[in-house]
């Protein structure tokens, strides 16, 4: 079954076939006047996969979406998609080609693969359907670009939460070197990990009390960093509302066996209790610092270290006081990141508008990881655990869990509009926990509590956002810290995300924070969650930066009338206009006080020493070899051979199976060089991408928004045969 992108029913595009009833082998031109906009089934705009202005007798610039140089984006029900915005290689596993590039300067062929190594992904379309996930992974933050729709179903899901951390064993040493740490969301920072076991090498007594007791634990740890690491800061950047390592506990552990001689100074803790097995004994009760949560456009909660028995019966000589528990570690602070105070009308803001090109496109904080410490230690009983005749019997320390990721950040972008009915999930991960299984006289499940990361960044962009009216349609809210099952310490939890919404609507269609908040998690009524909601109705404007400043349309495929096995392309046959190929013509208008000028794209002209198509390239801003330069306006053109009628040229996906499989050809800048191919081509589309950057040296933009307005009658000599 045919599928379509638009939803439209098929006899909506039956025009579109072109039937014209021509005799063979009669060379005729394909003119496209871009009169007619989608969806008048007349149009031969592919709507959904369109973002520049197409209608009225021309097709134009407008605000952005990007190339589309990677083809659709379709996560079908049931899949899980990972990209990563480091490096991710196209075409994606099992999907066919479609890419728009340049050609290669020295075979002259077109790119068949590219990858993406900036987290920048530009899409002709977005479709997450229910069922479908799309996980996005990697250092550099998230930007999808659609050139037409961007859709999330409900029941689809854009994945950039925050990792957690697995349950902990307290006796792993070195979780650094051998716990794998878990990919995390797109520009997220990365939880701490937990402090490392205690090393013991200059403490031979107390390595050798395990041939006094089996259960004594001590080891040779060289190298170990006993404090929790502090988290990665929003960005991934230090300083930035990170949250806190917890610290060692006591700061200073013995040193040999003994535990009341002057010689031997140490900060255990000790209280006599009845253990498990009904008998008396001198045990450690003291715990490690916990990890702290991270900050965002909210400040992270401390970590809460919390032992059964609050304060010791007895302290070693250096210890400062008799608390079982080290002072709280404070939480990330939000005023690490200097955003501007809340306000309705978004007076001030500048990172809260999570503009990427200046840096502020950022995930969220990792929280802290827990420290070590020594509870459960235990020396010979006697009449006070710590003193002159106390020695120590059995030895146990443990390393910290570590803090969980922040929620990574995201930009969905549509050159047309953005609906979510699905999820958009950029919660922050929940801190690391102790493993809790296991008999109560083992020592694997002691690990400090690891801090929870901040919730993460959302940008929207379209002419038109539209959220369902459900909540948790965007969530941006801070993890839960880790817990242990040991004691009541837990860690802490981390702070709120920030949304930024912007359109190109007014009226009733525009964003309205009164109702866009409840579909945001976390959900503030009292104001609108302004304290993390940015929304700025008609924001949504051109950009100076490629790809944000790219916008494209596509045409549906298209097949003229007749019966004939194959479509062959005119070449140049000469300077003039007439005598090219392919053409369009492109309104000039340099000087505004002038009207425009109909000026051949191709051929000679006039205005120009050549043409204009020499004098500003037909390059894409992309992958440019030295001295290359993008050009305001590129044309490219795609064939395929079409096995049935096109009763819905425009929702065609590349695998359905009206199109021959691996017939679909690669994206090239003259429809003559889909000539001659296997199978042959009898339908082909076009694509005509809009370039305004004005970046440095990089000035296309200058050309499309200073001289051009729009163009019109492209133009396909073809000879059916």
């Amino acid at each position: 079954m045919q599928r379509s992108l638009s939803g439209q029913p098929a006899l909506l595009f039956c025009a579109l076939a072109l039937w014209l009833a021509l005799p063979a082998s009669a060379q005729i031109d394909i003119v496209e006047p871009f009169t007619e906009r989608f969806p008048s089934p007349a149009s031969r705009e592919d709507g959904p996969r369109s973002g520049a202005r197409w209608g009225n007798g021309r097709l134009r610039e407008a605000i952005g979406g990007g190339s589309g140089r990677l083809g659709d984006l379709v996560v079908t029900s049931g899949e899980v998609l990972v990209l990563n915005t480091d490096s991710q290689a196209f075409p994606l596993p099992g999907r066919t080609p479609d890419l728009l590039g340049n050609a290669d300067p020295i075979t002259g062929q077109f790119p068949t693969s590219l990858t993406v190594t900036d987290g920048g992904f530009e899409f002709a379309s977005i479709r997450v359907e229910a069922g479908g996930v799309l996980r996005l992974e990697g250092a550099n933050p998230a930007r999808l670009y659609s050139r037409g729709r961007l859709v999330i179903a409900a029941g689809g899901l854009v994945d950039v939460s925050g990792t957690t951390p697995e349950a902990h064993d307290s006796q792993t040493p070195k979780p650094e070197e051998t716990i794998a740490r878990l990919p995390s969301p797109a520009g997220a920072g990365d939880g701490g990990f937990g402090g490392d076991r205690y090393d013991h090498s200059g403490s031979p007594q107390i390595l050798a009390l395990s041939n006094i007791d089996s259960e004594s634990d001590a080891i040779l740890n060289p190298g170990a960093v006993t404090r929790g690491r502090d988290g990665l800061g929003v960005g991934r950047s230090p300083a930035q509302g990170e949250g806190l390592g917890g610290e060692q506990y006591p700061a200073l552990m013995p040193s040999a066996a003994p535990l009341g001689l002057p010689a031997f100074p140490h900060g255990l803790l000790m209280d006599a209790i009845i253990d498990y097995t009904s008998s008396l004994q001198c045990r450690s009760l003291g715990v490690g610092g916990v990890g702290s949560g991270g900050a965002y456009a909210t400040d992270g909660t401390p970590g809460v270290p919390d032992s059964r028995i609050p304060v010791a019966q007895w302290a070693g000589s250096a210890a400062p006081n008799n608390n079982n528990a080290p002072p709280r570690n404070p939480g990330g602070s939000a005023a690490d990141l200097g955003l501007a105070p809340p306000s309705p009308t978004n007076q001030g803001y500048v990172r809260r508008t999570l503009d990427w090109t200046m840096g502020y496109l950022a995930g969220g904080a990792g929280g802290g990881g827990g420290g070590v410490h020594a509870y459960s230690s235990r020396s010979a009983p006697n009449t006070d655990c710590i003193g002159p005749t106390a020695s120590l019997r059995a030895w146990h320390d443990h390393s910290g869990a570590a803090g969980a990721s922040g929620g990574g950040a995201v930009q969905l972008t549509s050159g047309k509009e953005v609906r979510i009915d699905g999820v958009v999930d950029a919660s922050g991960g929940n801190g690391g926990s102790s493993l809790n299984t296991g008999a109560p006289d083992t020592f694997h499940r002691f690990a400090m509590p690891g801090g929870a990361g901040s919730g993460g960044a959302v940008r929207l962009q379209g002419l038109r956002v539209f959220l369902a009216g459900t909540a948790g349609r965007l969530d941006v809210r801070g993890g839960a810290g880790g817990t242990t099952a040991f004691s009541a310490s837990q860690g802490g939890d981390g702070g709120t995300g920030l949304v930024r919404v912007e359109d190109f609507s007014l009226g009733p269609d525009a964003v309205d924070a009164t109702l866009l908040a409840p579909t945001i998690a976390p959900y503030d009524a009292a104001n609108d969650s302004v304290g993390w909601l940015s929304v700025a109705p008609m924001a949504f404007t051109p950009s100076s930066a490629r790809p944000d400043s790219v916008m494209a349309s596509s045409s549906c495929w298209i097949r003229p009338g007749g019966v004939f096995n194959e479509l062959v392309f005119a070449d140049d046959s000469g300077q003039t206009p007439d005598r090219q190929g392919w053409n369009m013509t492109v309104f000039w208008q340099p000087n505004p006080q002038n009207p425009p000028t109909r000026v051949p794209f191709r051929g000679a002209s006039p205005l120009f020493p050549t043409s204009f198509e020499a004098q500003f390239g037909t390059l894409l801003g992309h992958d440019l070899a030295p001295g290359e330069s993008a050009a305001p306006i590129v044309v490219r053109f795609q064939g395929a051979r079409s096995g049935a009628p096109l009763s819905t040229p425009c929702g065609l996906e590349l695998d359905d199976p009206v199109l021959v499989p691996g017939s679909v050809t690669t994206w090239v800048d003259h429809p003559s060089k889909l000539n001659g191919l296997t199978p042959a081509v009898d339908v082909f589309r076009f694509v005509v991408v809009f370039d305004g950057t004005r970046d440095g040296n990089d000035v296309p933009g200058d050309v499309l928004h200073g001289s051009i307005r729009g163009v019109t009658d492209l133009r396909v000599t073809v000879t059916p045969q």
